[in-house]
Order: C-alpha cells, then structure tokens, then sequence
C-alpha cells in the first residue's frame, strides 16, 4: 500500500504548479531516465512472468533469474520504478517530485533489502548471485 501510494504521489503531485521545463538538457534527462526506467520494469516483469507480485516475499513457485536486466541490477524492477520517477520530476522541473522519487528510492531500496532476505532463505546460492550483481545501479549499487 505505501508503494502504491509513494507512486501515486509523484505522478498526482509533481506536475502540480509547474509546467514542462524549458530546458533541453532537463528534457533529455527525463527521456534517458523515463525510457530506461520503463525498458527495467518492463523486462523485469516479463521475465518474472507468474512470479511477478506486488509483495517483497517470493511465491512458492518463484524460480531465481539471473539473465536478462537481472544481470545488470538485481531489482530492475525497483530501478525502473526508481528512475521513471526522477525522469518525471526532471520533465516538470520539480523540486517535490524529486523529493518523492528519492522517498520512494529510500522506501524500494529497504522494500528489496527485506526481499533479499527471504531470496538468501529460499535460494542457496543467492549470497553468490548478490556478490556479482548490484542491488540498484549497475557496477554501483
């Protein structure tokens, strides 16, 4: 529900009193972000496929990816999610929006830390897959 609520804010709020920005440079951001961010969750979802939920514990049928976006980062899902919210606070030049997509960052990044403990408890060898691959942003976190 928080997440919900978290993504609902910042596509609700953010173009609230502003109006597109002017800049080009703030224009290119947010289509580098937004595309990139939309190309994450979709892939990621496409390749969970029935695994795909809403909550951080994983079904019983859950199967671990390791190809696709989830050789980049292991939660493109969060990610994108993550980026589509900064390319949309840099499309309306919003000092709130970023403000709700660095919340929502800090909420999807402690979302897929609790996540991780129930992948370490299902899958053995998910500490090996988790010291390759970056939690959010390739080669950095």
């Amino acid at each position: 529900m928080a997440q919900f609520l978290i993504m609902a804010s910042w596509v609700a709020l953010t173009p609230k009193g502003h109006k597109l920005t002017d800049s080009a440079l703030g224009r290119v951001t947010a289509g580098v972000l937004m595309s990139a961010g939309a190309a994450a969750v979709g892939s990621g979802s496409i390749m969970l496929g029935k695994s795909l939920s809403p909550f951080p514990k994983p079904p019983a049928h859950a199967r671990l990816i390791r190809r696709g976006p989830y050789a980049l980062v292991r939660h493109p899902l969060y990610a994108g999610l993550i980026a589509l919210s900064l390319g949309w606070a840099c499309l309306w030049a919003s000092t709130k929006g970023a403000a709700l997509a660095l919340a929502q960052a800090v909420f999807l990044d402690a979302k897929a830390r609790r996540e991780e403990r129930w992948l370490r408890e299902k899958f053995p060898d998910y500490g090996q897959y988790a010291a390759k691959v970056r939690r959010l942003i390739p080669w950095i976190y």
